[in-house]
């Protein structure tokens, strides 16, 4: 007789452990190999428990990985992916770039971009935007990147698009301060930009309402004179402009 405080198998009378695992025939889910048997009681045979011996380090969420080695103990992720390195697996984690912007609000859940740029506003954050300005060009070939400009248009060449460019023509005058924002490659300029055939023309509008042609080459000869000393042009360059004037028919 065996007293029950004793007995591992109180309701066997037989007290039958036939794979003597300590569990009893009745209750044994693995019966019939010591080891292979249920050791850590997780109801899992240990043949295939891969934590078989300790329920508390067990494989919770069945992603082949035990819970003392999971990334996401209670939620599969049998890649165990952490983008952010931080311990804690991308399917449990609610960063996962680590840039202080939750994944659910985050523009660029997978590129850290703590500022959340976003140029074009496509709800799509430049770090992980392959065209920040939405123009159709795409940022590695974009000579301007961050500003809409579909015709790619540089007018001087320099690798830098007329619409984030600050100097079009490369005359060292800023746009916003150029008077002659077209003025030809490599021409010599005035402080205002002007080359010597734009300061005449803006000196003298061959549109504009002249009294007769008299005046307008009139007009032509002196900032013809105002060019020549600022350098702008040649005695020959200035002769040959007012003698187009002349010819021409403004005024008349």
């Amino acid at each position: 007789m065996v007293c029950d405080e004793q007995d591992f198998c109180p309701t066997d009378a037989e007290n039958a452990d036939v794979d003597g695992d300590l569990v009893c025939d009745v209750d044994d889910l693995c019966l019939g190999d010591n080891a292979t048997g249920d050791h850590d009681g997780d109801q899992v045979c240990g043949d295939r428990d891969l934590c078989n011996g300790n329920d508390a380090t067990g494989d919770l969420d069945l992603d082949g990985t035990c819970e003392d080695l999971d990334n996401c103990p209670a939620d599969t992720n049998a890649d165990q992916a952490d983008l952010d390195g931080d311990g804690r697996g991308d399917v449990c984690d609610d960063d996962d770039d680590d840039d202080g912007a939750a994944d659910e609000v985050d523009n660029c859940p997978t590129l850290t971009n703590v500022d959340q740029a976003d140029s074009d506003g496509d709800g799509q954050g430049d770090a992980c935007d392959d065209d920040d300005d939405n123009d159709g060009v795409l940022d590695g070939a974009d000579n301007c990147p961050l500003v809409a400009n579909a015709d790619q248009a540089d007018f001087d060449g320099d690798g830098q698009g007329d619409a984030c460019d600050g100097d079009d023509d490369a005359d060292a005058v800023a746009d916003g301060a150029d008077l002659c924002p077209g003025t030809p490659l490599d021409a010599l300029v005035d402080e205002a930009g002007c080359s010597g055939p734009q300061f005449i023309d803006l000196s003298c509008d061959p549109d504009a309402d002249w009294p007769n042609h008299g005046a307008y080459v009139s007009c032509v000869a002196q900032a013809r004179n105002a060019a020549r000393a600022r350098g702008l042009l040649s005695g020959r360059e200035g002769g040959v402009i007012v003698s187009n004037a002349a010819k021409g028919k403004s005024g008349k």
